[in-house]
């Protein structure tokens, strides 16, 4: 299993996975994706770019002399790059995908609206003007339109089997984009829902889930 971790953390992420993916007989794999950690990179493009990396990664291991089939378990921006890229490569075989976005100009607009319920009463044409100048920052800082990206899209291309974890509790993404993405996915899927978010510790519940998954998906 490559492990892609969220846009706020690096890869001892993966530290709480391996005693569980271990004890199933799972190797596991955690890079630091670019701009995060110890790897080289400007910019977090939330998933656009990092799905570049998981094809140098699969790429990497191939190179290596790895035979055996692979899997994806990722994490916020981890999840996203996964499954950007997952249409792309249908020998990967499995997916787990923890707090993916479904639509990027829908979570900020969320963002936003959650401001408003919390007393910043900022006018809407000064959050519309902000906003524009931010994705033409992106657009030219980085070389892509943030706003364009939507996995939703991409959710009917891929039919790789694929286990989404939906946090209810969750403040950055709120589970309605998990629960979006599963029901437009083509391919065999599976929905946990657990309480709490997708930034504290996952219960034992969802590491014995995920790991006997991804075990039996790489057989």
């Amino acid at each position: 299993v490559i492990y892609l971790h969220s846009h706020v953390s690096c890869r001892l992420d993966a530290v709480p996975l391996l005693r569980t993916l271990l004890s199933v007989g799972v190797t596991v794999l955690a890079p630091d994706l670019q701009g995060h950690g110890q790897s080289e990179g400007d910019y977090v493009s939330l998933g656009w770019f990092e799905r570049d990396d998981v094809e140098d990664l699969i790429a990497f291991v191939r190179a290596r002399g790895h035979s055996g089939t692979i899997g994806l378990w990722g994490h916020y921006t981890g999840a996203v790059a996964a499954l950007l890229h997952a249409d792309r490569d249908p020998t990967i075989a499995a997916l787990v995908l923890e707090g993916a976005v479904s639509d990027v100009r829908q979570l900020v607009s969320e963002w936003v609206q959650k401001g408003r319920e919390q007393g910043y009463a900022v006018p809407a044409l000064l959050v519309a003007a902000a906003l524009r100048m931010i994705r033409r920052t992106v657009r030219q800082r980085a070389g892509f339109d943030a706003f364009e990206l939507k996995p939703l899209d991409r959710a009917s291309k891929s039919f790789i089997p694929a286990l989404f974890v939906v946090a209810r509790g969750d403040p950055v993404v709120d589970g309605h984009h998990g629960r979006a993405l599963h029901a437009a996915y083509a391919g065999d899927k599976n929905l946990i829902e657990c309480p709490g978010d997708n930034l504290t510790g996952r219960s034992q519940f969802l590491l014995d889930s995920a790991s006997i998954f991804i075990a039996n998906a790489l057989r």
